[in-house]
């Protein structure tokens, strides 16, 4: 990504969600790739996060170093991880333990050191994103049903205009001056009927922006947030109650659709770079998607069974896209990413054993 500052996005991955259908995509052919802009090797370091396991846990959290392995977790426990950032060397993974007689509690590991977070009033706190700004550790994540963060482990909540429920996925951006935005869907039940009303928003230093006017579905979920100077841009999906979905992003508060009414239609991340806007997600069956500035580019499938592509991050003229991929059969994922196109494993196959990618970062040398 960047050396100075931070932009991050974290795809905030439930295991029942992340292991769920909807991140499961149908291969698509082999390409050449993406290979728009010219390819430039550049000598970098990159930082894939995730957790593996059955599939119904518990999870090892985990993360790679330029293919190397990373325990954070034993696997004895549940252990989920959302996101990463890198900062001086010092690496920072945020994510969700179970802790006996307490339950899911958010909590973030600095160097493999386990940092847990401050509660306030709540059953269960999450976090899905997290960066570093000066010295301060942020952390975005929810405390019950309220949006929250926390700073170097003291928790804050974020203000709200109304009365919707936030969901569960968030994205985050903290830059070097520390202004922190957070962007999420928050939802409303409507009475009888089975559709919600959506709202797109953002918080920028705690003060609350509203992207959208209400829209009314059955789901939806904020993917990404990049700031690019005073533009602000988020990526995100609506879908009905059938799974028919509408993969979106706003600049600011103007909307572009990706996907239009398709059964699968999701967008999960976003990165803008030199004008040219990046998006990850899926489309029509699910299939995985990637989209530079509305314009569908093939990734390099290898005949493999499914993929899902949770991350993207944009260093000089090279893409990277971190995922997973499975046999036909669907019994085993395994964690990687493409660069400029091409998959790289970070892992071998095993059956009846699941990898979750949900977030990477990548740093110059």
């Amino acid at each position: 990504m960047r050396i100075t500052t931070r932009y991050f996005v974290s795809y905030v991955g439930l295991a029942e969600v992340a292991l769920g259908a909807s991140l499961l995509f149908f291969a698509c052919s082999k390409s050449k790739g993406i290979g728009d802009d010219p390819i430039q090797e550049k000598q970098v370091d990159i930082y894939v996060v995730g957790y593996t396991g059955p599939l119904n846990g518990p999870f090892t959290a985990q993360y790679w170093k330029n293919g190397e392995l990373i325990k954070l977790t034993d696997g004895s426990t549940r252990a989920i991880v959302n996101d990463i950032f890198v900062e001086k060397g010092d690496v920072y993974v945020a994510g969700t333990i179970t802790i006996t007689g307490k339950g899911e509690r958010a909590v973030y590991w600095k160097n493999g050191q386990r940092m847990d977070l401050a509660e306030d009033q709540g059953v269960y706190t999450r976090a899905s994103a997290i960066g570093v700004a000066k010295g301060k550790v942020y952390v975005a994540g929810v405390e019950n049903a309220d949006a929250v963060y926390w700073v170097d482990g003291a928790i804050h909540r974020l203000p709200s205009s109304d009365d919707y429920t936030l969901s569960p996925y968030f994205a985050i951006h903290v830059t070097d001056k520390e202004d922190i935005y957070i962007a999420a869907m928050v939802t409303k039940s409507v009475p009888h009927i089975d559709d919600k009303v959506q709202v797109v928003k953002y918080w920028k230093n705690n003060v609350e922006h509203i992207v959208t006017s209400p829209v009314k579905h059955h789901f939806g979920h904020v993917g990404g947030l990049f700031v690019d100077g005073e533009d602000i841009y988020i990526a995100g999906n609506y879908q009905n109650s059938g799974g028919i979905g509408w993969a979106k992003y706003w600049k600011n508060k103007e909307e572009y659709t990706l996907t239009e009414n398709v059964s699968g239609g999701r967008a999960y991340d976003i990165y803008v770079k030199n004008g040219n806007v990046h998006v990850i997600g899926s489309g029509q069956g699910a299939m995985p998607l990637y989209w530079k500035n509305g314009k569908e580019k093939p990734l390099e499938m290898k005949g493999k069974g499914y993929g899902s592509f949770n991350a993207i991050a944009v260093h000089n003229d090279d893409v990277y896209i971190a995922g997973t991929v499975s046999n036909d059969d669907g019994d085993w994922d395994i964690g990687g990413y493409w660069k400029n196109g091409k998959w790289h494993a970070l892992e071998t196959a095993k059956k009846d054993n699941y990898t979750t990618v949900t977030s990477m970062f990548i740093v110059e040398r």
